[in-house]
């Protein structure tokens, strides 16, 4: 496993290797969204995980291989980056599935992607997610739900405000077991 990923210098993971048994990796952003859905959803933890790995390993997999194939999805779902422990729960600014639209007009306003036909690793999807400019609908409303009140603002700007930040609001979701996953976001706005 990579230390750190460095997108000029490094080609993503596409295998994972597990007490010695290699497995092709479904690799692609879309993949890891719907893993993302999944966590959310309703299922049980024994299903979860079950699902997940038919969506990033499909074929046979050793039993004995199960639990570091979870492993390695949790690694590969975080980029390879360790997760964010003791951090203090912010107001989310940011939620990959809720803002899949903003994340589509985004990548074609910026680098003319459409996402409905790009063939992209999740490492690479994530790079490019952290990469995008000020000036996108996504960049707005990131903006829009970390903008705090400031004295100098009139009743009617922070009436404006208010409701803005209502209109664009993430509801708290109790099985968001991603978390703060995409926070890196919160540096767009």
């Amino acid at each position: 496993m990579l230390s750190a990923f460095n997108p000029i210098l490094d080609t993503p993971p596409v295998t994972a290797l597990v007490n010695g048994h290699t497995y092709r990796v479904q690799s692609d952003f879309r993949t890891a969204l719907a893993y993302i859905r999944l966590l959310s959803s309703d299922e049980t933890d024994e299903d979860k995980d079950l699902l997940g790995l038919s969506m990033f390993f499909p074929g046979d997999i050793h039993q004995g291989d199960v639990s570091g194939l979870l492993g390695y999805i949790s690694w590969f779902i975080r980029r390879g980056k360790e997760p964010e422990e003791g951090k203090e729960k912010k107001t989310r600014l940011f939620d990959v599935l809720v803002d899949s639209g903003r994340i589509y007009s985004a990548f074609f306003q910026a680098y003319r992607i459409n996402l409905n036909k790009a063939q992209l690793h999740w490492w690479l999807f994530g790079e490019l997610l952290e990469g995008l400019p000020k000036g996108t609908h996504l960049a707005d409303v990131i903006e829009i739900r970390g903008r705090k009140e400031e004295k100098w603002m009139s009743a009617a700007d922070r009436l404006e405000l208010a409701r803005a930040k209502d209109y664009y609001r993430i509801e708290d979701n109790p099985k968001d077991v991603m978390g703060d996953l995409f926070s890196f976001l919160a540096g767009l706005s």
